[in-house]
């Protein structure tokens, strides 16, 4: 049974149960719902999928980032003479910031290329799944790619810093 109402649902049950119990004692009513109810029971289990993607897309950026960040550190401290090396002959510490970020941006550019590559070869798979979405939305890939390149340069961004301070003297005695 279905009822349509102006006012708030819950004012009117009593008066339904009522009015339903005048007719036929025997009718239980049970299972009284809304429709903002009844649609939300009915996509409990794609709201659940819906927030678990969520969450491990959230994990797979957290993931890359720390990612990005232990490649580039890694780069930096094993390179720290040569940077040293450069600084001491006269490169200025915001030519060493912008190489390293370049470098880090460079290897990020291609990951996304070769993700974005192979997201349009899995779209005739993927494709079903997506609601109100199509399986080459170019918005979400702009999206997502400006997202990873902010996301790649936040990360690169701490051991950058750090190889523009090097201290000359410090860097040649490393070795």
């Amino acid at each position: 049974m279905e009822l349509r109402t102006a006012s708030d649902p819950a004012t009117i049950l009593q008066r339904v149960r009522k009015t339903v119990q005048s007719l036929d004692r025997e009718l239980p009513l049970t299972d009284v719902r809304t429709m903002k109810e009844q649609i939300r029971s009915t996509l409990a289990d794609e709201q659940t999928l819906a927030d678990l993607a969520c969450a491990f897309s959230m994990l797979a950026l957290v993931l890359a980032s720390i990612g990005i960040y232990g490649i580039t550190s890694y780069t930096v401290s094993t390179r720290t003479s040569e940077i040293g090396l450069r600084i001491a002959l006269g490169a200025h510490p915001t030519s060493v910031l912008t190489a390293v970020l370049r470098e880090s941006i460079v290897l990020t550019a291609v990951g996304i290329l070769l993700g974005l590559g192979a997201a349009l070869w899995m779209v005739r798979f993927i494709g079903s799944m997506l609601y109100g979405l199509g399986a080459a939305d170019p918005l979400t890939a702009a999206c997502t790619t400006l997202l990873l390149l902010t996301v790649s340069i936040l990360a690169a961004s701490v051991p950058a810093r750090r190889a523009s301070r090097i201290d000359p003297i410090r860097a040649l005695r490393h070795e």
